[in-house]
């Protein structure tokens, strides 16, 4: 009897933990070279004991109206399978950027808090401890900056960078989650004035466009979310 429950606890303990990354291109890593995706350099910090897993979708968006929702696709539901099946499960939802564009945010921005506390229920049921991130800074809409001119308003009334950090801030309070505050640690990295310092940030070289970070920039992303899952 000792033995066999000794066994039993040690394949407890053995389990590894599942890691499962939700979110749009940065999560993708649309931009980034092949293993430089922010779930493969977080896979790297965490090492041995956690399995994580990449189930983000680029284009997508958080809430179930706007034009692209990530409900709608394959990954969404692979990343409920992983955390039903898990016997621990953390699951990071870095989600804001395409919910922020033009052609979005004036009809999701009222109840956006209270969707994503709706989606982040669906994998708390599951039994999945949730960790919520603020995304990346949005450079602004300088023709300097490559592709999507025009596809968000102006840095100083975009939402990213404006009112959806602090939005998202107040459902990890309300919710008692974990929180990677992406925008901070931008700042932070790159040594710029605050997170509308577009200029520091697009002169690190860093950044494939203005909503974009390369290889370095998603790995500062993974270094902030490896502090938070440890």
């Amino acid at each position: 009897m000792y033995t066999l429950l000794a066994a039993l606890v040690a394949c407890v303990v053995q389990a590894e933990i599942a890691v499962v990354c939700v979110g749009d291109s940065n999560t993708v890593g649309k931009r980034a070279a092949s293993g430089h995706d922010y779930p493969a350099q977080l896979s790297r910090l965490l090492g041995s004991g956690y399995s994580v897993y990449a189930k983000g979708v680029g284009g997508r968006t958080m809430h179930s109206k706007a034009d692209e929702p990530y409900e709608d696709e394959e990954e969404y539901d692979d990343a409920r399978e992983i955390v039903e099946d898990a016997d621990v499960a953390i699951v990071v939802s870095i989600f804001g950027t395409n919910d922020a564009k033009a052609v979005n945010w004036d009809s999701v921005k009222d109840d956006w808090v209270d969707e994503y506390k709706k989606f982040i229920e669906v994998f708390e049921a599951l039994g999945a401890t949730v960790i919520i991130g603020i995304p990346v800074p949005y450079l602004g809409n300088d023709v300097l900056l490559g592709n999507y001119v025009d596809m968000w308003a102006e840095i100083d009334v975009c939402p990213i960078n404006n009112v959806m950090p602090e939005m998202i801030r107040t459902i990890a309070a309300d919710k008692g989650l974990g929180l990677v505050d992406a925008q901070a640690a931008f700042v932070d990295a790159y040594g710029a004035s605050s997170v509308d310092d577009w200029v520091t940030f697009w002169n690190t070289g860093h950044w494939a466009d203005r909503v974009h970070p390369l290889d370095h920039g998603l790995g500062v992303i993974a270094q902030a979310v490896h502090e938070k899952v440890l």
